[in-house]
């Protein structure tokens, strides 16, 4: 059901139109973790960081922001509009990734998606302390497959 309401893409390299609409999305976050316009086209240009999107009604309201490695892949970003949250798209965006085993960051105080890699069947392997400007820890999560 959930892919027929939303279109799902993996994608290699974002177009101009793809790669603004996620520079506004990043814009709006009121988050530590957000990305610069700079890093963002660094990225795009990258051959090993690949992104997931989430579209509906031709509008991007989701997106995963990835690096691949030879056995593994590394989320950097996962991103939902907050009136399209709770719907599973962020689990769908994870199951996209394969058969690799993979591994994130999150701050500490990020409790819906420490819920969301904990549902998702992630668990904690490590912790840096007081990593993140604002003095939060960040937990280090993997999921193997």
């Amino acid at each position: 059901m959930l892919k027929k309401q939303f279109k799902f893409e993996i994608i290699d390299y974002l177009n101009d139109k793809e790669l603004n609409e996620i520079i506004k999305l990043e814009l709006k976050q009121k988050n530590i973790s957000n990305y610069s316009h700079d890093q963002l086209l660094e990225m795009n240009n990258n051959s090993s960081i690949n992104f997931i999107k989430c579209m509906s009604n031709n509008k991007l309201i989701g997106y995963l922001i990835f690096f691949k490695s030879y056995d593994f892949y590394e989320i950097y970003k996962i991103y939902v509009n907050n009136e399209y949250r709770k719907l599973g798209i962020a689990s769908e965006m994870i199951s996209l990734l394969g058969n690799k085993d993979i591994l994130l960051e999150v701050d500490s105080s990020n409790l819906p998606a420490i819920n969301l890699y904990k549902k998702n069947n992630f668990y904690e392997y490590s912790t840096r302390k007081r990593y993140y400007k604002n003095g939060n820890d960040a937990i280090l999560f993997k999921k193997e497959r």
